[in-house]
């Protein structure tokens, strides 16, 4: 009686061949899976901008954190909501500058404070990644 069965070389040549159709899908997961990271990055990034923009938004015109300022760290702002105390913070690896430049033209009878926002954060590239969002405070009649 004959047993039936594969060879040594011949499992060999099916797992080469399994082998050689598993690198470009392990190759195109490694890139999804890099790209999703970056988009959650970029979209973190624009939040705490905007939660920064809100946040001067919602203070007065002369307010302390509005002063006049460039390149300023902001990695958390705490403020009191009612009886709640909300806390404006960032992942450790992004990086949030605030600038406050006042403008007061002459022949105008506004000012106003135009606030920058830049976030940045490395992914592992030659250059870190960064994103810049602005926005404007008006005073009427000063």
């Amino acid at each position: 009686m004959r047993i039936k069965a594969f060879s040594f070389v011949e499992i060999l040549v099916a797992v080469i061949c399994l082998a050689l159709v598993m690198i470009p899908l392990t190759t195109m997961f490694s890139f999804s899976s890099s790209g999703t990271i970056q988009n959650r990055n970029d979209l973190l990034a624009r939040q705490h901008a905007a939660n920064i923009l809100d946040y001067a938004y919602s203070l007065a015109y002369d307010d302390a954190f509005l002063e006049p300022v460039s390149q300023k760290s902001v990695p958390m702002v705490s403020f009191t909501s009612g009886s709640e105390v909300l806390e404006l913070g960032i992942e450790d690896f992004f990086t949030r500058t605030v600038s406050i430049e006042e403008v007061k033209p002459a022949d105008w009878k506004y000012s106003y404070k135009l606030i920058k926002v830049k976030m940045s954060w490395d992914e592992g590239k030659k250059e870190d990644e960064e994103m810049i969002m602005t926005g404007v405070i008006t005073n009427a009649g000063s």
